[in-house]
């Protein structure tokens, strides 16, 4: 069964993501427990958001990169663009409404 995918496009820069198979969805869980189990001293809020929901749920249905390093570091993801990560996200998001942390809880919206 084919998976759905977008491409969203920033500058020079394209990103191809999809709906997430059961595979993606583990890699997903996978980087969500890895990050969860690391002790960063000095960490904010912000960054610690990055680090368990936004990075995992971006890098784990994304299937090609052109025009940045890939696959990306946390620290490399950390300092792009925030109008990349919004198209990125928002491409995400509307592939996997059920991933979107603002509705994941939601039956009804997911």
């Amino acid at each position: 069964m084919p998976l759905a995918t977008e491409t969203i496009k920033y500058e020079d820069i394209e990103i191809t993501v999809s709906e997430a198979s059961v595979a993606m969805g583990m890699r997903r869980s996978i980087l969500r427990g890895e990050a969860l189990r690391l002790d960063v001293p000095d960490e904010t809020p912000e960054q610690w958001l990055l680090r368990v929901i936004t990075f995992p749920d971006l890098t784990a249905a994304t299937q090609v990169v052109v025009g940045i390093p890939w696959p990306l570091t946390f620290e490399e993801f950390r300092d792009l663009p925030e109008r990349l990560v919004n198209l990125w996200s928002e491409a995400i998001y509307r592939l996997n409404p059920h991933w979107n942390p603002i509705t994941e809880d939601d039956p009804k919206k997911g």
